[in-house]
């Protein structure tokens, strides 16, 4: 009994044995002989299994076998038989920049769209290399020590990341800044090419800034070493080539916006607001907020002019670091919208405020200046 259950539970593909008991006696040879005989009847399910496959596969090649003289038979015009025409699959190449700061691949438009676009932006904006060593550490350690990790690199910078975002959101972009006269240097210009950036006011000279990012495993902790090398040599000349561009796409219908950051020279920054005319936007993203006085030269540009800024759950706060008491992060809608309508009254010639944090994105206009998006077509 005992193997023909044995037997019941045998598949063509595995074999189920279960728990035996001992029959009440102490002959083992019934024991013996009913493990023999389940092993012989689920060999003989096996091979039965075994050979409707064969059996299958032997009928399957011998239709194959019939239908190989029309497969190869010429038409009757005696030209050559077509092949089947399939489309093949599309590749994309890797983009060189990192995917966090990109949107998804169907967000992407044509070129043809990108040049009709109503909008252009002039970002005047730091380009790096970014490196990533990510340590196979939880916490960091007190004293010096070595551990191993796994490497990343990337094209970044927060100038570049910003107009290589736009570019596949369909607005035509020129970035103005430096990167250096190296192999960097060229990876990144050609990085940008490819996504559709205008580099046409981007210099090359001296050595390529680089972003050096160490983080634990867990994305935990993380220290972060900025090196401008070209991003700091920026100067007035850079101002120039930035309102030339602003003049020269002016000349068209389009509505041309200055996009700006506090990665390279802020004092740069507020000479560019200062020469472009009142028909450009401009738009600023203040960070990095690392220190007392890059919040300075932040209010500084608040002060000159900014039409459209753009703050993170932390930088509002930090702007506002002496009207937003005790909070230090923005977690709720009510704390979003109290931060943007104190920077509205503060700086009055915001058009629009757009907070960032965990929960979504608040957009707040101006009511006397009609907002931003008004100004925009």
């Amino acid at each position: 009994q005992h193997a023909v259950h044995t037997h019941a539970t045998a598949s063509s593909s595995h074999l189920v044995l279960l728990p035996m008991t001992l029959l009440p006696s102490e002959n083992p040879l019934p024991l013996a002989a009913g493990v023999a005989l389940a092993f012989a009847l689920a060999w003989r399910h096996y091979s039965r299994t075994v050979a409707k496959h064969v059996a299958a596969l032997e009928a399957l090649s011998k239709r194959v076998e019939q239908l190989a003289p029309e497969l190869r038979s010429e038409p009757s015009d005696g030209g050559l038989q077509a092949p089947i025409q399939r489309e093949a699959p599309v590749r994309r190449t890797p983009s060189a920049f990192s995917p966090t700061i990109l949107p998804a691949e169907g967000g992407r438009v044509s070129a043809s769209e990108q040049q009709t676009a109503a909008l252009c932006v002039v970002v005047f904006g730091a380009i790096n290399m970014d490196v990533k060593a990510t340590a196979e550490v939880s916490t960091w350690p007190e004293h010096d020590v070595s551990c191993k990790g796994r490497f990343e690199q990337s094209a970044g910078g927060k100038g570049a990341n910003e107009a290589v975002a736009l570019a596949r959101l369909g607005v035509p972009v020129s970035l103005v800044g430096r990167v250096g006269d190296d192999e960097s240097g060229s990876f990144l210009l050609s990085a940008l090419r490819s996504e559709r950036v205008d580099v046409g006011g981007t210099l090359r000279l001296g050595r390529t800034g680089t972003a050096v990012h160490i983080v634990t495993k867990d994305d935990s902790r993380k220290f972060n070493v900025t090196c401008l090398e070209a991003n700091g040599e920026l100067d007035r000349t850079d101002v120039q080539r930035a309102v030339a561009l602003v003049r020269q796409k002016e000349s068209g219908e389009r509505r041309v916006v200055v996009l700006l950051q506090l990665e390279v020279s802020p004092v740069l920054s507020r000479q560019l607001v200062k020469k472009v005319g009142e028909r450009c936007l401009v738009a600023l993203k203040p960070s990095p907020l690392a220190s007392d006085e890059s919040k300075r030269q932040a209010r500084l540009l608040l002060d000159e002019r900014v039409d459209l800024c753009f703050v993170a759950e932390s930088e509002a706060l930090q702007l506002l670091d002496d009207e937003g008491g005790e909070e230090t992060l923005i977690c709720t809608l009510s704390q979003a919208e109290r931060a943007a309508e104190a920077m509205l009254r503060r700086w009055p010639r915001l058009q629009t405020v757009v907070v960032t944090f965990a929960a979504g994105h608040l957009l707040c206009e101006n009511p006397s200046s009609g907002g931003w998006l008004r100004a925009a077509p």
